[in-house]
C-alpha cells in the first residue's frame, strides 16, 4: 500500500534516506524485504545478542519476517505500522553482514534509534562506526532537532558508543521500559541524546 496521505512519511528527516552509506571499513545498505532469514540467523534468534534489545527474541522466523517486511515497506515510503529505517551493516573487506543499524521518527522533531551486531563482531569498533555514520547523516537534516537512544544500565558499552557519536548522557529513567529478554517488568533505562 503506497503512502497517499501527501505527508512526508520520513518526517522529520525531510527526505527519503540514502539506500547506502560507506565508512572506512563498512558498507551500510538498506534493508530489503527478503532479509528476514539473514537477520534471523545473524542476531534475532540469539538470546545473547538480543539480551538488551527492546524486541523479544522469540526464536520464530515469522516474527522476524513481520518486522523486516514492515521496515522495508516503510523505507520504500509505503504505509507501514513499523516506522523504522534499517540498514544492514556489511564488512567492506568481505561483504559479510555483521548486524544492523536504524532510526525512526520520535515525535515531531526527533528520531531515535539503535544498532545490533552478531556477537562474533563485538569489540571491533564496528557498532561505533555504523552508528556514528547514521547519526552524522541525521544531524545534517534541518528538521531533526533531537536524536536519542536508550540503553539498559548494565550495558555500559552501548553508553560509550552513543557518546562517541556526540550524544550526551541525559539521565536515568526509572522503570521506563521493558527489556523483554530480561523479563516482563519495566527496567531503568539510560537516555543519551544529541540536540541542535
Amino acid at each position: 500500500m503506497n503512502n497517499t496521505t501527501g505527508k512526508n512519511p520520513f518526517h522529520p528527516l525531510g527526505q527519503k534516506p540514502p539506500l547506502a552509506f560507506d565508512t572506512p571499513r563498512l558498507h551500510l545498505r538498506a534493508l530489503r524485504s527478503d532479509d528476514d532469514k539473514l537477520i534471523f540467523d545473524l542476531y534475532a534468534a540469539d538470546p545473547v545478542a538480543t539480551k538488551y534489545m527492546s524486541f523479544k527474541c522469540t526464536g520464530k522466523l515469522s516474527d522476524t519476517s513481520s518486522f523486516v517486511r514492515g521496515a522495508a515497506a516503510y523505507s520504500a515510503g509505503e504505509t507501514s505500522p513499523i516506522k523504522s529505517l534499517v540498514w544492514i551493516i556489511e564488512l567492506k573487506s568481505s561483504n559479510e553482514p555483521i548486524g544492523s543499524v536504524g532510526l525512526g521518527p520520535k515525535g515531531e522533531f526527533g528520531v531515535s534509534g539503535g544498532y545490533i551486531l552478531n556477537k562474533k563482531w563485538w569489540g571491533h569498533g564496528y557498532a561505533s562506526e555504523a552508528w556514528c555514520c547514521i547519526v552524522d547523516w541525521a544531524k545534517m537534516q534541518p528538521n531533526v532537532w533531537r536524536i536519542e537512544a536508550m540503553y539498559h544500565p548494565d550495558n555500559t558499552v552501548s553508553g560509550k558508543i552513543l557518546e562517541k557519536s556526540g550524544m550526551k548522557f541525559e539521565g536515568r529513567l526509572r522503570r521506563h521500559m521493558v527489556f523483554p529478554n530480561m523479563g516482563p517488568d519495566p527496567e531503568d533505562a539510560m537516555m543519551c541524546a544529541w540536540a541542535r
